[in-house]
């Protein structure tokens, strides 16, 4: 997870992923959750992709998925043993990331999720944070908060919504539900509003750098939509 700070406002975080399924395509298949674990930066020599396994705090982007895994554990400890299985089973994988599906605390069976993530270097992090500054303050722009929410109310407010784009910045996919709800309905509804009219009208975001992009185009975003200076979507 990518994260960049616009004035008075909560980062924009991106993930970068490989080539998106076709538009159209079953959302449960498309739909993204962006990590709230960052991966570690890979850094000179290293592959963007091949670092040790690290376990991630919520599944990420079905594009990145390798397999899902199912283990059994034994000895004293049944859970933790089936933990370090499911671990050994995704490095051999090539995986560097795995999400540890929840189970009951008593069973020795268990379950996950292997992904191949590419990681930002270091100059793509610091490219990344003044295109997440222009690409907020584009969004807002050209949003229509309704005139029912007061301003004392709307200054408060923030949802986080996530969507996946092309190479051309078109928006194709956006989940359907916030991944940080504001609490407003209507706030929530005028934001995924303004999301899905980019979309319909293919209407191409603020290009990033090419630096962000090389890696092949298709970016997962997750933007804090903010009603005022007083919003907080920690």
């Amino acid at each position: 997870m990518i994260s960049a700070c616009t004035p008075g406002a909560p980062p924009v975080s991106v993930a970068s992923s490989p080539p998106a399924p076709p538009h159209g395509a079953d959302p449960m298949t498309t739909s993204t959750v962006t990590r709230s674990v960052p991966l570690t930066e890979a850094t000179g020599a290293e592959s963007a992709y091949t670092l040790d396994v690290e376990i991630v705090q919520s599944p990420l982007s079905a594009t990145s998925l390798l397999a899902r895994i199912e283990e059994n554990g034994n000895g004293v400890d049944p859970a933790a043993d089936c933990r370090q299985r499911l671990i050994a089973r995704a490095r051999r994988l090539g995986a560097n990331a795995l999400y540890i599906e929840p189970v009951a605390p008593d069973s020795a069976a268990c379950a996950a999720r292997a992904y191949q993530v590419r990681r930002f270097t270091s100059e793509q992090r610091s490219a990344l944070q003044a295109w997440s500054d222009e690409l907020a303050v584009w969004l807002v722009m050209r949003w229509e908060i309704p005139s029912s929410i007061s301003d004392r109310d709307r200054m408060k407010l923030c949802v986080v919504y996530q969507f996946d784009v092309n190479r051309r910045m078109e928006i194709i996919f956006v989940r359907k539900e916030p991944i940080r709800s504001s609490g407003n309905a209507r706030f929530d509804e005028s934001a995924r509003a303004l999301l899905e009219k980019t979309m319909t009208e293919r209407v191409s975001l603020p290009s990033p750098p090419n630096v962000i992009t090389r890696g092949g185009g298709f970016l997962t975003v997750r933007v804090p939509l903010v009603g005022g200076r007083d919003a907080h979507c920690g």
